[in-house]
């Protein structure tokens, strides 16, 4: 391998792993969203809901139990991320290392 195709696959590898980092951030930021949006503002059990944005108002009982279902959703997909990412990470550096010692001698 020359120096510009380890260059390139090093590239690679970072844009990779730069990507998986961008999906896990992004689902950590919709789930705080939804907590947010859903789980800090109190409510009063004997009034309705209302929605951001002029959106109407719910019975609090459907609300939680959306806002539930919503934050379960996220969080699965922020672990698969996560894991997606910390395996892109591991394949990334046993190529980077793997790569270094054609090119660094070893002493």
């Amino acid at each position: 391998m020359t120096r510009d195709e380890v260059r390139a696959v090093v590239k690679e590898l970072a844009a990779a792993v730069s990507t998986q980092s961008q999906v896990a951030n992004r689902t950590w930021l919709a789930a705080m969203a939804v907590v947010f949006v859903g789980v800090l503002p109190r409510v009063d059990p004997n009034k309705e809901v209302k929605l951001p944005f002029e959106l109407g108002s719910v019975d609090p009982d459907w609300f939680h139990a959306i806002v539930f279902a919503m934050l379960v959703v996220l969080v699965i997909a922020f672990c698969a991320a996560n894991a997606q990412l910390v395996r892109a990470q591991k394949l990334a550096y046993e190529k980077i290392d793997a790569l270094a010692k054609m090119w660094i001698p070893q002493d």
